[in-house]
């Protein structure tokens, strides 16, 4: 990671997951108090999740750890069992009229 971001992409994030078991799972592993905000993107029409979300930490570093420790690392919400994909987010760019 060659930037001071401290927001990551999380993807293969299952469907039934909530903001709050994700940001368990990452206190778990970064400490607690590490995860600012937990962000799933969901539809606009229906409010079910897409499958992944955005999350802030604390700082560049807690962010790089998050991709060593937990990048490709399950997480299990009630039968459901997902490796997640970790990466640091890339700056969001203006969407084009279709």
């Amino acid at each position: 990671m060659d930037t001071n971001n401290n927001r990551l992409f999380i993807g293969n994030v299952p469907f039934g997951a909530t903001e709050e078991e994700i940001k368990a799972h990452f206190e778990k592993t970064l400490g607690e108090g590490s995860v600012l905000e937990v962000r799933i993107i969901r539809y606009k029409d229906t409010g079910k999740s897409r499958g992944f979300a955005f999350i802030t930490v604390k700082d560049a570093d807690t962010a790089k750890l998050a991709i060593e420790k937990l990048h490709e690392q399950p997480l299990e919400t009630g039968d459901v069992s997902r490796n997640l994909i970790v990466a640091e987010a890339k700056p969001s760019q203006p969407r084009q009229d279709r």
